[in-house]
């Protein structure tokens, strides 16, 4: 196999080195699928392939024709099989390879067993430029001149110092409709592995039916307000009345969008230096306001998970499924892959002399951290012998 190096050497004369067997290792155990297979390549051929095209964020056709060796299948072989694939079998194995990488992390320590974590649940959108009516397309916000998409909803925890994907589900027309099961459907999924301490969602997921299932499952949470009629005027009257720009909470009841659904939840303002105006929020209790600023590892994730995605033109649901469930296992690795070198674990780092000085190491962990080393050892384009890349 031949590949085409993309990235600087990095240089360090630090007395540990990457064990480059272990990472690859990693990959191997948790990034694959074992789905498709042929009379002439087993399943472990083709998610090689799928992992090439997820390092190298291409596509399957460039690498097939320019990354994979001669004794792998032909480009037709791997899209003619992966077409076949049903979208549910794809879903269940990513996940239960995101639950064999939770466990695993559980196991070294890396995630509390009892102790309880604040999750983040979000939905991304991956542009589509085509017909509509495709199967798995959903309607949104304009982005990237369309206005069609496929959507992904993904629970993380978000918690300082680890931040591992869950479980991800795509949303389709069907689902679009019906949030609170995708809410559900995660929360439940997560509960297998972690227990919520608060549950951390954007404006989007604001309803009362969303409101009331969280409440019946017994799930703490936290959002933006939304700015609806009810909000806003409750917001003015505590504003105007406010004295100084200490934190103000009131208990309002918040309505459905045909009026005969209602909800009592709690409505904090805080005045915000940074924006230099009053925000909202809403929870079903008083609570700090700045937890929600763990959100944004959801959207860090979010960020990882396309800088090691592949990329397709295929129209077929189940094929952007797969490089977006690759991209999240390939996150949830090197997750666990900064987390064992910032912990200096034997399974990764080999020690070849010794350290005194402990911000020197620290400073050394987070620079082989960088997703591009790990993306690069993977890619076989890296190697680190004698504390020195070469």
């Amino acid at each position: 196999m031949t590949t085409v190096s993309r990235f600087r050497n990095i240089r360090s004369a630090h007395p540990y080195r990457v064990n480059i067997a272990a990472v690859k290792n990693l990959a191997n155990r948790f990034v694959k699928t074992e789905l498709v297979s042929s009379p002439r390549s087993p399943p472990s051929v083709f998610d090689d392939i799928f992992r090439l095209c997820a390092l190298h964020c291409s596509t399957i056709t460039h690498v097939c024709d320019h990354i994979a060796s001669p004794d792998y299948p032909s480009l037709n072989t791997v899209h003619r099989k992966l077409v076949l694939l049903d979208v549910n079998s794809v879903v269940e194995v990513i996940n239960s390879r995101l639950s064999d990488i939770v466990t695993h992390a559980k196991r070294l320590g890396f995630i509390p067993k009892k102790k309880k974590v604040d999750l983040a649940i979000d939905c991304t959108d991956l542009p589509y430029y085509g017909n509509p009516n495709t199967a798995g397309v959903v309607g949104g916000k304009s982005k990237k001149s369309t206005s069609w998409f496929y959507r992904f909803a993904t629970i993380c925890i978000v918690e300082n110092g680890y931040r591992f994907p869950l479980r991800v589900l795509p949303v389709d027309q069907f689902r679009t409709s019906n949030m609170t099961g995708v809410v559900t459907e995660l929360l439940d999924m997560a509960s297998e592995h972690v227990s919520v301490r608060t549950l951390l969602m954007d404006r989007g997921f604001h309803s009362v039916k969303m409101f009331r299932t969280l409440k019946e499952l017994g799930v703490s949470w936290l959002m933006p307000a939304k700015r609806t009629k009810r909000v806003s005027d409750a917001m003015t009257e505590m504003v105007e009345s406010a004295e100084g720009r200490e934190p103000m909470s009131r208990r309002i009841v918040v309505t459905g969008d045909d009026g005969n659904e209602e909800e009592s939840v709690m409505l904090m303002v805080e005045w915000s230096e940074k924006k230099n105006r009053w925000l909202g929020w809403l929870s079903e209790r008083k609570r700090n306001v700045k937890r929600y600023r763990k959100r944004w590892g959801i959207e860090t994730k979010y960020r990882d998970v396309n800088r090691v995605r592949g990329w397709t033109t295929r129209k077929k649901w189940v094929v952007r499924m797969m490089m977006y469930g690759l991209g999240v296992l390939m996150n949830g690795v090197w997750e666990m892959y900064r987390r064992m070198v910032r912990r200096g674990s034997r399974m990764i780092v080999e020690r070849v002399g010794r350290m005194g000085d402990v911000g020197v190491r620290r400073r050394w962990a987070e620079k082989m951290g960088q997703l591009r080393v790990m993306t690069a050892i993977l890619q076989g384009t890296w190697s680190y012998q004698g504390g020195e890349g070469v």
